[in-house]
């Protein structure tokens, strides 16, 4: 789900668009990955309260909780 797509061989393309056809929450959760990488990368810290409420709501809610749960933590 973190390998971009120009690093995998032909073979695991043709999988990953089986999969991500017959599985779209599967499809759906690989997006919001490469969101949260890219929103990390930028630092754009005021897309994350977004970005977690849709999370909460896929495969990767869990990711998205903890997340939510150290942000807590770290508040003053």
């Amino acid at each position: 789900m973190t390998t971009k797509r120009d690093h995998l061989t032909r073979a695991e393309t043709v999988t990953l668009a089986v999969i991500e056809q017959n599985v779209p929450m599967l499809a759906d959760a690989q997006a919001l990955v490469g969101r949260f990488h890219a929103m990390i990368r930028r630092k754009a810290e005021i897309e994350l309260e977004a970005w977690i409420e849709e999370s909460k709501r896929s495969l990767i809610a869990s990711f998205a909780n903890g997340i939510a749960n150290d942000i807590l933590v770290a508040a003053p």
